[in-house]
């Protein structure tokens, strides 16, 4: 990964934790001396992805932040370019309860480090960008001086789910057909109310949440006590 900002000392390689291996990414929220707002960016090489039928970007991501005395929060976005980083376009952003993987911290002087629990993997659709073939990707955490962020397992990948008929290009459900464990990627261009209920074949709802003023994400749905069928 290439990395580009004022300076590369608030974004590094760290052994202190990893979800595998024994090293991830740091953005260094905790000891940050620019003030609130500053930027830091991890830029990926580009990629070929008109080969592959359903691109998906995972990666884990591993954050908290602090609640006294004032609750803020560091923000970390994903952006995309398919013509070498002239314009970019935000296919993921998260804050708060939201992007947080750790009990949030009310008092304390040490950095938090994460426990091998505390990360969460994190699943974005780009099959918006399925004929680009020469992608780029890039990390940008916009700090409030709160407490480090990690990333670890970058990947780019096909989804391996079949087409799902009546779904725009903003979802992505995948592995489809599944052994009762899916996952729902939502990427929307703006804020909305996600409502999102699965129903059977008898019109039931078997299982539904809401999300906020969201511009989406990874969503898990687990079916596996309900019976094989069609939902």
């Amino acid at each position: 990964l290439y990395s580009s900002a004022a300076s590369d000392v608030y974004k590094r390689q760290t052994t202190a934790c990893a979800k595998t291996g024994v090293a991830c990414a740091r953005m260094a929220n905790f000891d940050y001396a620019g003030g609130n707002g500053q930027i830091d960016e991890i830029t990926a090489p580009a990629v070929n992805l008109s080969t592959v039928a359903s691109p998906v970007l995972t990666f884990q991501v591993a954050y908290t932040y602090w609640t006294v005395p004032y609750q803020y929060s560091d923000t970390l976005e994903v952006l995309v370019s398919t013509n070498c980083g002239i314009t970019w376009t935000r296919v993921y952003q998260k804050f708060g309860s939201n992007l947080q993987t750790g009990t949030p911290l009310s008092s304390g002087t040490v950095a938090w480090v994460p426990t091998a629990s505390e990360w969460r993997m994190e699943t974005v659709s780009l099959l918006p960008y399925q004929s680009a073939t020469s992608l780029m990707v890039r990390f940008r955490s916009i700090t409030d001086y709160e407490d480090n962020l990690y990333l670890d397992d970058i990947n780019i990948m096909n989804s391996t789910g079949i087409s799902t008929s009546g779904l725009s290009s903003f979802i992505n459900l995948f592995p489809n057909p599944s052994t009762g464990i899916f996952n729902l990627n939502i990427a929307l261009d703006v804020k909305k109310d996600l409502n999102v209920r699965v129903v059977n074949t008898l019109g039931q709802t078997v299982q539904q949440f809401a999300d906020l003023n969201s511009i989406g994400g990874t969503y898990m749905l687990d079916l596996n006590a309900e019976a094989n069928g069609v939902y």
